[in-house]
């Protein structure tokens, strides 16, 4: 699976909700599922495995209404899951391509996963 990665950001305006993460701090997924959790607010009944990373991302109607759209970027993107295998890697990849379509959104906002590389 090839995820595309982007140099540069768009502008971002008051209604969007972002979430900005250094991938050489998320080497594992524990790491990532606490950072997520915490930075999502997920609820208390989150489970730490891929299943519940997608019903929690695809559902953020915790966060205030004022957002519309919610945004994760990743930093240093080539980094990320470092000590995982290709195959959490690519699950993970996959989860975060998932909840950007609107199909799979159960709440009102807009998704969008931005990884940045160094190079």
């Amino acid at each position: 699976m090839h995820y595309p990665y982007h140099r540069t950001l768009p502008i971002f305006n008051a209604h969007t909700f972002r979430v900005l993460l250094d991938a050489n701090h998320l080497s594992n997924l524990t790491q990532l599922y606490h950072e997520l959790s915490t930075r999502f607010h997920f609820p208390d009944f989150f489970n730490s495995n891929l299943d519940g990373l997608f019903d929690c991302l695809s559902d953020l109607s915790q966060l205030p209404d004022k957002y519309t759209k919610a945004v994760l970027v990743i930093y240093h993107s080539e980094n990320f899951l470092s000590d995982e295998t290709d195959e959490h890697r690519k699950a993970v990849y996959q989860v975060l391509e998932q909840i950007q379509d609107p199909e799979n959104r159960y709440d009102h906002l807009q998704f969008e996963v931005y990884l940045l590389r160094d190079s």
